[in-house]
């Protein structure tokens, strides 16, 4: 009888052993399941996967099209320029990427699984997500790491510390600057991955499921803010902007939808630190039938004075243009490259996207702030930003082409850090991947800028000097006026 009774007590154990071992893998995964829908990791609702995959698609093979460019123009370079040898030009846009491709098609993988999961909980889903948060986290750190690896060399190579100089249209930065930013976006990644251990556990049940990051209230409220912001700004010169706008951008207009906006932002890329701004965003349908979004100053041009002399027979830009009399043109002004700073694009896109549904009549502003999805969104904002992937595309389809006209390209390393768009790809302004209090510099101060570079004339140094609204709307550049001025190339 001792002996059964011993052998009961011992089956007794082992069964509430595995009982409380199932009860503890059951509170994980409800733990698990709540973190992953208060505060999920690498996810923004509204993910436009369609988009985000033709985006990436196309970005990749623009890009593969300017190292061809690229390559082939600096085969030609001498040895020693720059104190760089040929081979180190040639092998950093062979070995490196641009943006980080592998990260971005990680998200869509993460985004379609973390949907499936919240509809249908369950440990097998919560483990397959977990794997590809990893994933997700090494790609971030390995493009990271080869861009900050890109600029040490460069340095090494041209044996100096001094840091190559970004001129943007109203502000500045230099090598420096970015490769400071890039080891705060590498302390970022190191961050993701210990976040991820730390769910890893949740989900086991051997430790609780703490919300790292509290609800993003100031942002959420910052956006309430321009979203009730006045729509109808009125004035002549704001007209006048609107107007040039539509000449540049009117044939390509996507079917259906007006220009958006303008919409109030901060942002410092012109006139000055945390400078409040009001801008349009433009969407055109290109010859790929992709939608590609444009973001434009509502209350200033910029422009380019035109020293080329008229009768100058070289076929660069400025000469053309002064043929053409061009005393000025114009100068885009949020172009990629014209800022390292770019999250007022995924802001603006939200804004519109939010201001749509409601005009739609789908939900209140008042709804959208309650809702899970809508909160997300404004928090991470990135679901929806497949137009401002293609419009990288363009950008660099374009230097593709001026390459081509020049028979030039810039250094790697001024292409690996100006032109990465790190402040979009790497996102900083995404709560669900952006997991350190450390804010990115972006700007260098003025005192650190050379003195003796150009700078763009804003429209009001215009009118000061003399010049009609009807005059100057002549020195709008367009699509059209280009490929008059190189009908030998395709734009």
């Amino acid at each position: 009888m001792k002996k059964i009774i011993f052998f009961l007590i011992i089956a007794l154990g082992i069964g509430l052993f595995f009982f409380l071992k199932h009860d503890q893998k059951a509170a994980g995964l409800q733990d698990f399941y709540k973190l992953t829908s208060e505060d999920p990791l690498f996810y923004s609702p509204f993910f436009d996967s369609n988009g985000w995959e033709k985006s990436i698609a196309r970005l990749k093979k623009a890009e593969d099209d300017l190292k061809k460019v690229y390559i082939e123009n600096y085969s030609k370079v001498a040895p020693d320029a720059g104190g760089i040898k040929k081979n180190d030009y040639v092998s950093i846009p062979e070995t490196n990427d641009l943006f980080p491709y592998q990260f971005l098609k990680d998200l869509i993988l993460i985004n379609q699984k973390t949907n499936k999961f919240l509809e249908t909980p369950s440990a097998k889903l919560a483990r397959e997500l977990l794997e590809l948060y990893d994933n997700a986290a090494d790609s971030y750190l390995q493009n990271i790491s080869s861009k900050i690896k890109i600029l040490d060399d460069d340095k090494s190579a041209r044996k100096t510390t001094k840091p190559t100089y970004f001129l943007f249209i109203d502000s500045g930065s230099n090598s420096n600057v970015v490769e400071s930013d890039f080891l705060t976006i590498k302390e970022n990644g190191n961050k993701l991955k210990e976040e991820i251990e730390k769910r890893k556990k949740c989900l086991s049940g051997q430790s609780s499921c703490p919300r790292t990051l509290p609800d993003d209230n100031n942002r959420i409220n910052d956006f309430v803010d321009s979203l009730n912001a006045k729509f109808d700004l009125k004035g002549e010169k704001i007209d006048f902007i609107k107007n040039t706008l539509l000449l540049s951008s009117k044939p390509y207009l996507k079917p259906g939808k007006e220009i958006s906006g303008p919409y109030k932002i901060k942002s410092s890329c012109w006139q000055g630190l945390d400078s409040e701004h009001w801008m349009y965003l433009a969407y055109l349908s290109d010859e790929k039938n992709d939608t590609v979004v444009l973001p434009k100053l509502a209350t200033q041009n910029y422009y380019w004075k035109n020293n080329a002399p008229a009768g100058t027979i070289e076929n660069g830009l400025a000469s053309a243009l002064r043929k053409k009399g061009f005393i000025f043109y114009s100068q885009y002004e949020a172009a990629p490259y014209e800022c390292t700073n770019l999250t007022f694009y995924p802001q603006l896109l939200t804004l519109d996207f939010i201001k749509e549904k409601i005009k739609g009549g789908e939900i209140t502003l008042d709804k959208a702030i309650e809702s899970r999805n809508y909160k997300l969104l404004i928090e991470n904002q990135f679901g929806i930003i497949s137009p401002m992937i293609s419009l990288n595309s363009n950008v660099l389809e374009i230097h593709s082409i001026l390459y081509s006209i020049t028979n030039s390209a810039f250094i790697p390393s001024y292409i690996f850090s100006k032109e990465s768009a790190y402040s979009i790809f790497f996102f900083p302004f995404a709560k669900s991947i952006w997991r350190i209090d450390k804010k990115l510099q972006y700007f260098s101060s003025q005192e650190e800028q050379p003195l003796t570079l150009p700078k763009a004339v804003v429209l009001d140094e215009l009118l000061r000097l003399g010049y009609t609204l009807t005059q100057i709307e002549k020195f709008q550049t367009t699509p059209e006026l280009y490929r008059s001025l190189f009908p030998e190339v395709k734009l």
